[in-house]
């Protein structure tokens, strides 16, 4: 994956792993979130983790087994994450505690993964030759079912100001920041 689509990747899902913390606490203080935003998140984290898992299990790289270890530990509070918006849906508003837990866990163990990821790419540029960038074959695509579900969790996450304001990451409203 080249860097420039894996900064676009990881903008993404730290964007919809803020929107689930958010989301989370303001479910946990009884505020009403709509469960199809909750599960439209998790989907999301989801579809990246499979994606970003299926991706280095074709790299041939020593470094990446840690990759593979941190892909498999977060697999937990992902799966708790569903069972606990199966139960929401359900009526059961006491699973609010248990997404809360489950989205701090993921959004604890994939901080870290991206700071493994931060030193790999460090490690890369600093002994890969130098590329044309034009010739080099993109190695991430993005569904465009992936990214209408990126952007459909942005606007609704905007909408119910859970830390985002619109598409774009380094533009917040004027009310995000007085918050």
């Amino acid at each position: 994956m080249s860097h420039d689509n894996f900064e676009s990747e990881r903008d993404r899902i730290e964007r919809v792993i803020e929107i689930l913390e958010h989301a989370a606490t303001q479910l946990g203080a009884g505020r009403h979130i709509p469960l199809r935003l909750l599960q439209d998140a998790v989907a999301f984290v989801n579809r990246s983790e499979e994606a970003a898992y299926e991706a280095m299990l074709d790299e041939d790289e020593p470094a990446l087994s840690r990759c593979l270890e941190q892909h498999t530990a977060i697999s937990g509070p992902l799966a708790t994450m569903q069972d606990a918006l199966a139960a929401l849906a359900g009526g059961d508003d006491r699973a609010a505690d248990r997404l809360a837990r489950a989205v701090a866990e993921y959004a604890n163990l994939r901080r870290e993964h991206l700071v493994l990821d931060d030193r790999l790419f460090a490690r890369a540029s600093r002994s890969a030759p130098v590329v044309d960038v034009q010739s080099t074959p993109l190695e991430f695509v993005e569904s465009p079912d992936t990214r209408r579900l990126y952007d459909r969790i942005v606007e609704a996450g905007a909408l119910l100001e859970l830390g985002v304001s619109t598409a774009f990451p380094n533009v917040q409203s004027q009310r995000s920041k007085s918050v």
